[in-house]
């Protein structure tokens, strides 16, 4: 299945569409989290991941899909 085909059906509901789409973004999150440096501090890992994964959550439910990925934290921006 394509990830246009994914995201369509996540839209209309799948959840088992959207958590394949969040897996598959899994190792950019993971990037984008040591990029950023956040690694080295001591803001708790997981939880940035999980900031990720409710970022693409919240790209996939929105009207637009872009191909940038909001990794960040508000608070620490």
């Amino acid at each position: 299945m394509t990830e246009e085909e994914l995201i369509a059906k996540a839209k209309a509901g799948d959840m088992y569409a959207c958590n394949q789409l969040i897996k598959s973004y899994e190792p950019l999150i993971e990037a984008k989290v040591h990029a950023r440096g956040y690694h080295y501090y001591s803001y708790d890992y997981q939880e940035l991941l999980q900031c990720g994964r409710l970022a693409v959550y919240k790209s996939i439910r929105s009207e637009e899909h872009t191909s940038e990925l909001p990794v960040t934290r508000p608070d620490l921006v």
